[in-house]
């Protein structure tokens, strides 16, 4: 295989919603086992994701648990939600949470203090909701909102619900979501 052609290949597998582990390791679900080929001392193996019914390894359980803490986290601002939306608003955080761009990140707490899961991450991602105009009601802003969820208006959430993801290719995931759902009203 030429340099040109694995680039290509890359190229496509980048496109294709292939999650990459480490420098050399290409993981994709799909319905069929496929087995493994190797190619140029790379190693890409095609699975239908069943992991021989192994338990969950622990980041696998970090990730889980961090996202049914989101849930419950921005379950929380239901009540500031239109009615247009009341019935959709859990399931589209459900699609924003199984982004993989959003689960790569989701457990990734840092230096935030009381919480299972990337909280600021979440609340810029309501920030982008909060900014369609038509998800939340009109009296919704981030002081509201960060005393709904952590019962002080003034808490360091405020911050983070005031500003969208720097990473672009989650912004990008995130607002796809989005219009997708918007689109199917």
């Amino acid at each position: 295989m030429t340099q040109e052609e694995m680039q290509k290949a890359l190229e496509a597998i980048g496109k294709s919603g292939i999650t990459v582990q480490g420098d050399l390791v290409l993981e994709k679900k799909v319905e069929y086992e496929i087995g493994n080929v190797e190619s140029g001392g790379i190693g890409i193996q095609i699975s239908n994701g069943n992991n021989g019914n192994k338990r969950p390894t622990e980041k696998e359980h970090d990730v889980e648990a961090a996202t049914q803490a989101a849930m419950e986290y921005v379950g929380r601002l239901k009540e500031m939600v239109t009615p247009a939306w009341t019935d959709r608003y859990l399931d589209l955080f459900k699609q924003i949470f199984a982004l993989p761009q959003v689960r790569v990140n989701i457990a990734i707490v840092g230096k935030q203090q009381g919480t299972t899961f990337n909280r600021n991450m979440v609340a810029n991602v309501v920030q982008m909701m909060l900014q369609e105009n038509d998800i939340f009601l009109s009296t919704a802003n981030p002081s509201r909102m960060a005393e709904i969820l952590e019962n002080n208006k003034d808490h360091s959430v405020k911050a983070a619900l005031g500003s969208v993801p720097q990473d672009k290719q989650l912004k990008d995931a995130v607002k796809t979501v989005i219009k997708e759902s918007k689109q199917a009203l």
